[in-house]
Formats: structure tokens, sequence, C-alpha cells
């Protein structure tokens, strides 16, 4: 992979396969670029905590909350209410209403 481009597919399986010492990168690389799933995949596979902690506090921010709570989930930690508060926020100040209402759904939860 070069070092300015995102890995293509077949890279990016490749680097899965062997479980390549540059898949942490790769992953905050693509999720840089909007490329979640490809993302989360690599990162999980690297095992790279923080890249997923940044991956989840990226979601918060573009309110998508099903690629906040995936983030979460690889880190095997829970949503933290402050987070879900501002994700509602950020996804119902971006239209995206669904995302905004399932932030407020789970956190009314963890309030219970």
């Amino acid at each position: 992979m070069a070092k300015s481009a995102l890995p293509t597919a077949r890279e990016r399986r490749e680097m899965l396969a062997q479980n390549a010492a540059g898949l942490g990168a790769a992953g905050r690389a693509l999720a840089e670029a909007g490329r979640w799933g490809e993302a989360l995949e690599c990162l999980e596979a690297a095992e790279d905590r923080e890249g997923l902690a940044q991956a989840a506090d990226a979601a918060v921010e573009a309110g998508d909350y099903f690629i906040y709570r995936r983030a979460r989930q690889l880190m095997s930690g829970e949503p933290e209410p402050r987070q879900l508060a501002r994700l509602a926020e950020m996804a119902e100040a971006a239209g995206k209403l669904s995302h905004a209402s399932a932030a407020r759904k789970l956190l009314h939860q963890e309030e219970s």
C-alpha cells in the first residue's frame, strides 16, 4: 500500500489474510475517507483500540449511530451517555433522524 493511497480491496484482503502490520494504519486511513465498514474491519483485525476509539468519536461527530455502536462493540465497551447525547444532537442537525432517535432511545435505556 502506498503511503498516501488507500488500500485497494485486493490489498486489504491480503493484509487481513496475513494479519499484516499495516492494518491499523490502513483502518485509520479508511476511516478518514469515510469507508467505515472497511475501516472497522481493519481496526478490529489489528486490535487497534485507539483507532476504534477514534472511529467512535468521528461517528459521534458525523451523527452516525450505527458506526458508533459497532466501534464500541468492537472495543468491548458500552456506549457512553455523554457521547450518545452528542451523537443525537449531531444526527438531528444533519437530518439523520433515525440515528438521533436510536441514540436517544439507547440513552434513555442507559439512564433507567
